[in-house]
């Protein structure tokens, strides 16, 4: 089952899949000031699905500014206090980089495909 949370103009897309117990949130694009409400809004919406685990798919995310590694604490912080599973996978280096810099990699998985 797949389903649009949000898109946010021709540079930024979001999307939720279901699978199982499982929601995987594909990012792409550009994640920047003006693509970080609906990512944010996105990634709260499916932490506080009943699913257990949140996948955010990353593979075609092209820039990550502060305001997106920002959204991505936020949804770390509340997946933590309801006790739920939140993971990165397929982070491009560029993206993971910026990820580990910043300590997300302290706070949930972050998993490349290198």
């Amino acid at each position: 089952v797949v389903f649009v949370i949000a898109a946010a103009g021709p540079t930024f897309a979001v999307r939720a899949e279901v699978h199982g117990d499982d929601i995987r949130v594909v990012v792409a694009g550009e994640v920047d000031l003006s693509s970080a409400p609906a990512l944010r809004a996105a990634l709260l919406s499916a932490v506080d699905d009943a699913a257990s685990v949140v996948a955010i798919d990353l593979c075609n995310v092209s820039y990550l500014d502060s305001t997106g590694v920002h959204c991505l604490f936020d949804a770390a912080t509340a997946a933590n206090g309801k006790a739920k599973t939140l993971r990165v996978e397929h982070a491009p280096a560029h993206v993971a980089r910026v990820l580990r810099i910043s300590g997300l990699a302290d706070v949930m998985s972050i998993e490349t495909d290198d």
